[in-house]
Formats: C-alpha cells, structure tokens, sequence
C-alpha cells in the first residue's frame, strides 16, 4: 500500500474519530460508574465490535448492511435499548459495595468488554462509514483487496482504542478523584448511569 494512502485514510478517519460520539459517551459513563479500568475495558469491547464490523465490510458484507434499511434501524434501535437498559442497572446500582474481591473483579472486567463488544456490533453507523470508506483507499498492488481494507480497519482499531480510553481514563480518573466520600461517589455513579441511559434514549428516538 502507497504511504499516500495510508495518511490520507488516517487523516479522514480522524474527523470520524476524535470528535466525541455515542461510543466516547459511552465509554464516560461506564468509566464515571466504574473507574478507569471499567472505563478501558469498555473501549477495549468496543473497539472489538467495530473492528467485526470493518472485517464484514472487507469481506463485502458491509454493502448489503448499508443498503438495508430496515435491518439498519432495527439494529441501531436495538442497541439503543441495550444502552438505557445498562443506564437504568447502572443508576440503579449505586449505592452497591465498590470494593470486590479479584476473582470476580476479573469476572465483572470480562462481562464489561463482552457488553462493550455488544454496543459495538450494535451500531449500524460505523458499518455504513467503513462501507462508504474503505474501498474508496485499495490501490491496484499485488496485495489483496480483502487484504489492504483489513490493514486499514486495523489502524482505524487502533486509533479508535487511543482516543476513546483516553476519554475514559480522564473520566475514570475524576471518579477515583471523588471516591474518598461515599455520597460523592453515589451522586457520580447515578451520573454515569443517567448519562448512558440519555444516550440510549436519543439514538433511539433522533439517531439515523
């Protein structure tokens, strides 16, 4: 692949990355409920979803998604319900203990990145971007078609995972921040709950 190619996919993929979206948002307030860790496991999950979706784009899938729309708008309203359902058992989750022990702390990570995987997958949008994107940069080589949109959809993994545990770290961090009065840490979990709640409830009533 042509070094021209390469910045200019990163350059685009940038603008679609860098400003703040539903999966930064969500990522805050997962990380705002549970801490940085929660926060980075989140966007690990995520960012697994979306790299799915980009590995069906490379193999010609992500055409018929962007074509489908219906299927589309099950898909992104599906999701949605996910995401208030997560808010509502976050705010409603508040007040429970926030020390565990590390066994089911590893259990309690693991279930974070496999929801994370879920928001991913269930967001027909970034399919639809990789749709109208990826072919846009094969360059006729000696390498693969299928081949070059997986390098591209590896670096756009990446640079998604920077951005978005960066978002989250900051707001984990706030959290631990506030953690030394139990009432504080109450009050911020509620917020991160209300805040994923809120944005299950816009994408399904305005998102497209």
């Amino acid at each position: 692949m042509k070094p021209s190619i390469v910045l200019a996919f990163i350059a685009i993929s940038l603008v679609f990355i860098v400003i703040p979206g539903p999966s930064v948002v969500f990522a805050v307030g997962r990380a705002i409920a549970g801490g940085p860790a929660v926060g980075v496991m989140t966007v690990a999950g995520n960012a697994t979803g979306v790299f799915v979706q980009g590995l069906l784009v490379a193999i010609g899938l992500g055409a018929v998604i962007s074509h489908l729309g219906p299927f589309a708008t099950y898909l992104r309203i599906a999701g949605a319900l996910y995401l208030s359902y997560l808010g509502i058992r976050t705010f409603r989750g508040r007040r429970e203990e926030l020390h565990v022990q590390e066994g089911s702390e590893r259990q309690s990570l693991y279930s974070i990145f496999r929801t994370g995987v879920i928001v991913g997958l269930s967001n027909p949008k970034t399919a639809i971007f990789m749709a109208a994107i990826l072919p846009q940069f094969v360059s006729k080589s000696s390498m693969s078609p299928i081949l070059q949109m997986v390098i591209l959809n590896v670096i756009f993994l990446v640079m998604g995972f920077a951005s978005d545990s960066m978002w989250a770290m900051a707001a984990g961090t706030l959290r631990r921040w506030l953690s030394s009065s139990k009432k504080r840490i109450e009050a911020v979990t509620g917020t991160g709950g209300a805040l994923i709640f809120c944005l299950g409830l816009y994408l399904a009533i305005f998102g497209k």
